[in-house]
């Protein structure tokens, strides 16, 4: 899941698709995490599947405060720090719905 989802960012933010936002561009990799993890809820236990989308959170927000130490460039942090955001919203969101909020 890591290496598609990575490969996926890198592809989707590297393309020059002129008229689509970056948010939009993300659309592919944010339903392939939602879709698999979906998968894994219904493939799991509910505690394991819990402790999945807790270690996933956990890599999210360690992965989001190395991008802000390491962010060089205006524009560069920019675009990190929007894509941070959608990948937050959406786990977060996987989050509630394993917690059953």
């Amino acid at each position: 899941m890591n290496l598609f989802f990575t490969e996926a960012l890198h592809v989707l933010l590297a393309v020059s698709i002129p008229g689509v936002s970056l948010v939009r561009r993300l659309v592919p990799a944010t339903d392939f995490l939602r879709n698999h993890l979906l998968t894994l809820r219904h493939t799991l236990y509910r505690a394991c599947y819990r402790r999945v989308v807790q270690r996933l959170w956990q890599l999210v927000v360690r992965v989001s405060a190395a991008v802000d130490r390491v962010s060089s460039s205006k524009l560069h942090w920019h675009v990190l720090t929007k894509v941070k955001s959608v990948v937050i919203r959406s786990v977060h969101q996987l989050f509630l719905n394993a917690a059953g909020f």
